[in-house]
């Protein structure tokens, strides 16, 4: 990064903006993977949420928020410095052995991140409940399910 400081400019949200409106489909897909990344954090902050929001807050900005902005300026001059032709990003940081663990890496990945939404989403819920937002009523036919008049179809 010391020999790219340009890298930091990423940082600068004008930048971002400027390339999702002059960058095309570019542009597109690129706020497509930005959405993502935000439904996978909050998936995490919903997870995490009994935890409180001091501690999130410490974890985010004295490690986690760090942590990536090291990685990818740090990536990101590794490609300046190595002239990376256009869309070959991941591959120049993977060893060229080793595809099969990546994929193996992505879904197991992929599986917890799901499991972070459903956990989520019940304590969300549970919450709602608790909080008086959403009416419950158990059913007598239903065997030990609990259903939520406001979030059922009927």
């Amino acid at each position: 990064m010391a020999q790219h400081p340009a890298v930091l400019q990423a940082l600068n949200p004008l930048l971002g903006i400027g390339f999702l409106i002059h960058g095309g489909a570019a542009g597109f897909l690129v706020l497509g993977g930005v959405f993502l990344c935000v439904t996978g954090a909050e998936a995490l902050y919903a997870d995490m949420g009994h935890v409180g929001a001091r501690p999130i807050r410490l974890a985010w900005y004295g490690l986690v928020l760090p942590s990536l902005v090291l990685n990818y300026a740090g990536q990101g001059a590794i490609l300046l410095a190595r002239g990376i032709e256009r869309g070959e990003y991941l591959l120049p940081f993977m060893p060229a052995r080793i595809p099969g663990s990546m994929v193996a890496l992505a879904t197991v990945a992929t599986i917890i991140a799901s499991q972070a939404i459903i956990t989520g989403a019940f304590s969300m819920t549970r919450q709602a409940i608790q909080l008086g937002w959403c009416r419950v009523c158990t059913s007598r036919k239903l065997h030990r399910r609990v259903m939520a008049k406001s979030m059922s179809a009927q």
